[in-house]
């Protein structure tokens, strides 16, 4: 009985250890991979801020960038996509927002190993503008702004049209405030006659296919790359993406528009690419009107 018993002990405590060692090798298939740069997560924030789906990215945007980042809660309040930016979710997701200059939106996130796709079906997540909502002034302002915000950015100025500015902003300090700026875009902001429709496919990643993206991410460079990656020839009317990440202790973004040109966005769309494939929405697709594509 002795001998029995210290068999059972010995095989039992084999068994634990196998499956300490299995869970351990799962646990470092996903932790392996932690980010080495990025953005930590904001101490605190005020309920407003919600609205902000890139938190983290405010003390580096632009005047102009910061403005149209600022807008971007229509695109995921459409979606019904939750703020990957205040905090850690409880699950590390990579969400890629898709954009065509005059058509698609969509939504390609992973959760886990659960890759959701959300895709329009009828509407558009932005709303409509009626500039003749504005008064006559107003209406001026606001296409001066619309071209040249913010007016104090003397880089692409001559000298003359830097008087011309100089003038108008002397009559109409309030130009050069952000918050008229933004008064006068939502003063012509009109809801969308057509209603907001999207669906959602999901699928559920192997081990290899996580494993394989996430690979693909890491020697992208993704966590040390700028937010935003400009083209050497930037196309008129080509798609982009932005790659979130939302991680136990860092969060990152990326954006990418259709370079003709290889630059250090390449590796970066690839790994992209390979997510979209797993999909079923990627270059596999034989239907070319669902098919998303980010690098050929």
């Amino acid at each position: 009985m002795f001998k029995n018993s210290k068999i059972r002990r010995f095989v039992l405590t084999v068994r634990f250890v196998f499956i300490l060692i299995v869970f351990q090798s799962c646990h470092r298939s996903q932790t392996n991979h932690l980010p080495n740069h990025g953005y930590p997560y904001p101490i605190s924030y005020m309920d407003k801020d919600s609205n902000d789906f890139f938190f983290p990215l405010r003390s580096k945007l632009s005047k102009r960038d910061s403005l149209n980042y600022s807008y971007q809660y229509w695109l995921y309040h459409a979606f019904q996509e939750p703020n990957l930016s205040l905090r850690y979710i409880g699950t590390p997701t990579y969400r890629i927002s898709y954009y065509e200059a005059f058509g698609r939106k969509s939504i390609i996130s992973l959760s886990g190993k659960t890759l959701t796709v959300k895709d329009v079906v009828s509407g558009s997540p932005y709303p409509d503008f009626d500039s003749t909502k504005l008064t006559g002034i107003e209406k001026q302002h606001y296409q001066l702004l619309l071209r040249r915000y913010p007016l104090d950015d003397t880089s692409h100025n001559s000298k003359r049209f830097r008087h011309y500015l100089d003038s108008i902003v002397t009559v109409y300090p309030e130009l050069v405030n952000p918050a008229y700026y933004k008064k006068l875009i939502e003063k012509i902001i009109v809801k969308d006659s057509v209603p907001f429709i999207y669906s959602m496919t999901s699928v559920l990643l192997t081990d290899r296919q996580l494993k394989q993206f996430l690979d693909l991410l890491d020697k992208s460079g993704y966590w040390n790359l700028p937010y935003d990656i400009h083209c050497d020839d930037p196309p008129t009317d080509g798609e982009g993406f932005i790659l979130e990440a939302n991680t136990e202790h860092y969060y990152n973004a990326v954006g990418a528009s259709s370079c003709s040109d290889s630059n250090s966005s390449t590796k970066l769309k690839t790994a992209c690419q390979e997510l979209i494939d797993y999909s079923g929405f990627g270059k596999q697709n034989p239907d070319r009107n669902k098919q998303i594509i980010v690098i050929d």
